[in-house]
């Protein structure tokens, strides 16, 4: 027999993480937190920098995916450079 399975409840997360750039960005970018993440987004994140400035606007977390990113790197340079803009 199966296990008894529980429901989904909603709940505020500022109740969880009251600061959200102080509790809620460093939670998320604990690595069993980023795998997690990145199983439901079918990708393989590594984490590569918090609270960061992008032009006017700052980013919670910069991830890269390993995955995409590791295929990629299989290409010739020119494609890599015209597909990725990474120089």
């Amino acid at each position: 027999m199966p296990e008894k399975l529980g429901y989904l409840e909603p709940v505020e997360l500022n109740n969880i993480w009251p600061d959200e750039a102080q509790k809620f960005t460093p939670w998320l970018a604990e690595e069993e937190n980023l795998i997690l993440l990145g199983e439901t987004l079918d990708m393989e994140l590594e984490l590569e920098a918090q609270e960061i400035n992008v032009g006017k606007f700052r980013a919670d977390i910069l991830c890269k995916n390993i995955r995409h990113y590791n295929d990629l790197q299989k290409l010739p340079f020119r494609s890599h450079r015209l597909h990725t803009n990474i120089s």
